[in-house]
Order: structure tokens, then C-alpha cells, then sequence
């Protein structure tokens, strides 16, 4: 009986070559260990050469370093009180308030106003009036 022929038996080795995966692994091995040495090598070398270049720190730099300051602390949390002062200016930055209603004076949100200055444009300031002391220092020149 002869064997079942197979539609790649074409005279062509199908089989895995062992020999072929086993020299590509073996090389790559190689190749890679040689990196991580070549880069161990560069690294200690250019970190040898940054210590050597580097100059000694300044006595003025070490004396100005930021010091706590000694206890007892006024504040319990200073970023907490800092960051809840900074939200009320928001709040009023952002916000409508009557500050003097018979003069007419009002909080605006700073958006709000720059739009209205934008469109409207400011008002004429009148000039101011000259006091009796700045007329009489003009005439001493």
C-alpha cells in the first residue's frame, strides 16, 4: 500500500528546522546582553563625567533653603485656609452685589464688566478741579 499524498508533499521539508529558532534565540541573547551592557557601560561613564563637571554647591544656596517656620504655629492648616480664602474671592469675583445702592455702586462679575466696557466703552471722567496748593506750586517754578 502506498502512502496518502499530501498537497504540500512537493519534494519541500514542511518540517520546523529546531536548529534555525534555537541560532535566532541564541543571537538575539547575544545581542540583547550586549545592549544592556553597552548601556550599563554609557550610563556610568556619562554619570562619572556629570560628577566630575559638577561644582560644589553654594554656602548661599544651602543658607536661603526654605526653613519651617519655629512653633507654635498660627495656622493649624495653612493650604486648607488658602484654598478657602482664594474660594471666597472667586465667589466674589464672580458674583452680584450692591455695594452702595444710593450712589449706584455694584459688584460685577469680571466677565459681565469687561463685556460692557468692551460694548459700551468708558465714561468721560470730568477733569479735575486745581486746589490752591497745586495752583500756587505751578507759580514757583
Amino acid at each position: 500500500m502506498s502512502k496518502p499524498k499530501l498537497p504540500f508533499a512537493d519534494g519541500y521539508d514542511r518540517e520546523i528546522s529546531i536548529k534555525g529558532i534555537v541560532g535566532f534565540l541564541v543571537v538575539l541573547t547575544v545581542i540583547t546582553a550586549a545592549a544592556f551592557g553597552l548601556m550599563y557601560f554609557l550610563q556610568t561613564e556619562f554619570r562619572d563625567f556629570a560628577n566630575e563637571r559638577d561644582r560644589p554647591r553654594s554656602p548661599l544656596a544651602e543658607a536661603n533653603e526654605f526653613r519651617p517656620p519655629p512653633e507654635p504655629s498660627l495656622q493649624a492648616s495653612p493650604r486648607e485656609d488658602f484654598l478657602q480664602f482664594r474660594a471666597a474671592e472667586e465667589r466674589m469675583l464672580n458674583s452680584y452685589e450692591m455695594i452702595d445702592a444710593e450712589n449706584g455702586i455694584a459688584r460685577v462679575p469680571i466677565d459681565e464688566a469687561m463685556r460692557f466696557v468692551a460694548e459700551q466703552g468708558l465714561p468721560e471722567w470730568p477733569a479735575p478741579t486745581p486746589t490752591p496748593e497745586a495752583v500756587a506750586d505751578e507759580g514757583v517754578e
